[in-house]
């Protein structure tokens, strides 16, 4: 999506996008000329860098209409923050290992062959058992 501003075509990027509504009866009411809307713009970042924008229905643009502050959305940040702190900080110990990485794949895919076969040397699936402390340990029977 794009806008234009100081006369130059700019690209959207955004934090997200809302509209609003509002029905009576099963008819669309229309906000009164001295009436106004306050919204607040919740965000983990902190800031006044929001633009906010409205597309003009006649012409199909984007209108700048002001920059926005955005405020801290405390309860989120505190359920997250309880979240994080039940979280256990190491999932597996040092007494966990996998002795055949083929027989984890099977179970990490839940026995579909051709992810396995596909993934079976992606090396993002072995660094996310190192960041569990699962140690690899390859050996073979037999000569």
């Amino acid at each position: 999506m794009d806008y234009f501003s100081l006369g130059e075509k700019r690209h959207f990027q955004t934090a997200g996008m809302f509209q609003v509504y509002a029905y009576q009866n099963g008819e669309e009411l229309k906000l009164a000329d001295d009436k106004n809307i306050d919204i607040r713009f919740g965000s983990k970042y902190p800031g006044d860098h929001y633009s906010f924008f409205i597309m003009d229905a006649e012409s199909g643009e984007w209108q700048w209409i002001d920059l926005s502050e955005t405020e801290i959305n405390s309860v989120k940040t505190q359920a997250r923050d309880e979240m994080e702190s039940k979280a256990p900080k190491l999932y597996m110990g040092d007494e966990y290992f996998v002795f055949n990485y083929q027989k984890f794949l099977d179970i990490y895919f839940n026995e579909d062959w051709d992810k396995i076969y596909k993934l079976s040397q992606d090396k993002s699936i072995r660094s996310k058992l190192e960041a569990y402390n699962v140690k690899l340990l390859q050996y073979s029977l037999g000569g």
